[in-house]
């Protein structure tokens, strides 16, 4: 991406952020208008007419307050969803691993957000369970993920971190429960055999049950 081209959606897809505004989060109203540009990438400053709130363009998103490229932190959230390394990224786009690591806070933060928004009365036949784990911030802190798959198109319906515990399995299946089109219907979840032993056993046949 040339660093001096920037992505700006259009006026109509933003909404006003200030929460005791009438237009609060409405998209599309024609509330919106812009005050002024600031900044090397001309960041739209606007105002509502609405509740007379002024601000930028980037509240509420993963960019507001950021202080590098909006190229690179692309690039950042391009490698963080390849699985890099946060010493690995800072070397490749040349910024401080502390930025990567906030801006993969933020990013997550962000991405919970628009999936809690978006994913509900998800119409499935069957879900899929999986599990990976890694370390988080040293060796000592083993952390596990599991999630909730539609096997059909590969769609993340639940996903949970934590340690690996019957807790961590109660709040995936009740996460994705609650995300069902109808939470009563005959739904195949298929899950590993590892999943019922209290250590990670290999994978072998899966066993099933049904929600």
């Amino acid at each position: 991406m040339d660093k001096n081209q920037f992505t700006r959606p259009p006026l109509a897809s933003l909404a006003c952020v200030n929460e005791f505004c009438d237009l609060y989060g409405q998209k599309d109203q024609g509330n919106l208008c812009i005050r002024k540009v600031y900044g090397q990438a001309r960041i739209r400053y606007l105002k509502c007419r609405s509740c007379q709130q002024e601000f930028s363009e980037r509240k509420g998103t993963t960019l507001w307050n950021l202080k590098i490229d909006e190229a690179k932190a692309v690039s950042i959230a391009e490698h963080l969803a390849e699985g890099c390394t946060f010493k690995g990224m800072a070397r490749l786009v040349k910024v401080d691993a502390e930025t990567v690591r906030r801006l993969n806070r933020k990013l997550g933060q962000h991405s919970r957000q628009f999936h809690d928004e978006r994913v509900w009365d998800e119409a499935v036949s069957s879900l899929q369970a999986d599990e990976r784990w890694g370390y988080a911030c040293n060796k000592q802190n083993l952390v596990w993920e599991a999630e909730l798959i539609d096997p059909a198109s590969k769609f993340v319906i639940a996903h949970e971190q934590g340690k690996r515990d019957k807790a961590l399995i109660r709040r995936l299946l009740e996460d994705g429960a609650q995300r069902l089109y109808d939470i009563h219907s005959n739904c195949l979840l298929w899950m590993s055999a590892s999943w019922f032993s209290p250590t990670p056993v290999p994978c072998g046949a899966g066993s099933h049950l049904t929600i």
